[in-house]
């Protein structure tokens, strides 16, 4: 018997049907990573964490687009906390890194750009765009999450009506969640709506939402399917091709439940799949090596060849991991694998990082994030040299 095939919709009896049949062999990945240092006189971002990576393509002036990371937004611990200590520093600027030239621009002369410093949020991209929701605003007196949409699209794109344009406003408070974009339409999965209620309620949601972007906005419709994943934040997501949804961890808080399961979402059909883990109970041994351990604020992107790649985040002891783990989405059932570095560089242990490919080299690049979950670590989330890698994915 013929295991599921999960790219695209499936069904309840898909589920049964994955129940009876022995998983997949592990694919083996290895991969090269690269160091890419700051250099003298050239910009480098300030460090930060929990903020947004992007692949975006800007409109060329000869022929050819010009491929870029864009980042945005983010949390900086290395700065002094405001009186009280409970709202942390948040960072407003844009940084691009051109691939072709390895460096980084500032893009902060924008209008609409100079007020709104956000951490937690969720980023889509859509090559032309990226669309921003949500996010803790810095200095919120009542912690409540952000609900502004935002799409950031370079002059010259069909989509271009500004370079920070404010799309929406109306949905609910999220921060921590996830967000992908198909034809303009977002769908967010989880989250917070704040801090100003500490409940598992409003900590970990389930909700899946979708908002369409075409035509100034059609409103937030609440499309959440029975028998997904429990409600999460601080998780991992990205899209796969046009129609799947990939989410992997995150954590529920203030109990600090930690996720370890990978679920599937099709668009087409609003349904879930788990694909791994689904009893959420590898916390270690030999099942460990089959997934990734349960951890949340992992840093993910997809490669162009539609591998997804997960790197880094926090287990249930507290420790930040440095392990790069390979879900194979080729096979009838994803397959995880632990990489395999064949190069002489890996990323320290990170957390809360933001990774986006390079689609004209089937790369992904991971910037920043933090080291240390020890608020007295002076080094906590600065931008020491180097904290900027890629990695190329190669078969064993």
């Amino acid at each position: 018997m013929r295991g599921a095939v999960v790219r695209g919709p499936w069904c309840a009896l898909v589920v049964l049907i994955m129940g009876l049949v022995a998983p997949p062999a592990a694919s083996s990945w290895c991969g090269i990573w690269e160091a890419h240092a700051a250099q003298p006189q050239k910009v480098w971002p300030p460090g930060r964490y929990y903020g947004c990576g992007g692949y975006i393509e800007v409109p060329g002036t000869h022929v050819d687009d010009e491929p870029m990371m864009l980042i945005y937004g983010g949390r900086n611990d290395a700065h002094e906390l405001p009186a009280g200590g409970m709202f942390w520093p948040s960072l407003n600027t844009t940084y691009v890194y051109r691939f072709e030239y390895d460096e980084w621009q500032r893009w902060d002369e924008f209008p609409g750009q100079g007020t709104s410093q956000f951490y937690g949020l969720a980023c889509a991209s859509t090559v032309q765009a990226i669309w921003f929701y949500g996010g803790m605003l810095r200095g919120s007196e009542n912690a409540n999450a952000s609900n502004a949409v935002v799409k950031y699209c370079w002059p010259g794109w069909p989509d271009y009506d500004g370079d920070f344009w404010p799309i929406d406003s109306t949905g609910p408070n999220r921060f921590y969640h996830t967000s992908v974009i198909k034809n303009k339409v977002i769908y967010t999965f989880g989250g917070s709506e704040g801090l100003s209620s500490q409940t598992a309620e409003s900590m970990c949601l389930n909700t899946f939402l979708s908002f369409d972007g075409n035509n100034g906005g059609a409103g937030w419709v609440d499309i959440t399917p029975t028998n997904g994943p429990a409600g999460r934040s601080k998780h991992s997501a990205v899209l796969v091709g046009d129609d799947t949804m990939v989410l992997f961890g995150g954590v529920c808080e203030p109990e600090s439940t930690l996720f370890g399961d990978t679920w599937l979402y099709s668009i087409s059909s609003n349904s879930w799949m788990c694909v791994s883990n689904c009893n959420n109970n590898n916390a270690g041994g030999a099942a460990a090596k089959s997934s990734p351990s349960p951890r949340f604020a992992a840093a993910m992107a997809v490669t162009s060849s539609e591998h997804v790649v997960l790197y880094g985040g926090i287990d249930s002891s507290g420790t930040v991991l440095s392990d790069t783990w390979v879900l194979d989405m080729s096979s009838e059932i994803p397959v995880w694998s632990e990489l395999t570095n064949s190069g002489t560089t890996n990323p320290p242990a990170l957390f809360g990082a933001a990774m986006a490919r390079n689609n004209e080299t089937d790369t992904v690049f991971v910037f920043s994030g933090c080291q240390s979950m020890d608020p007295n670590d002076s080094t906590l989330c600065t931008s020491s040299d180097p904290s900027l890698f890629s990695l190329s994915l190669v078969p064993c």
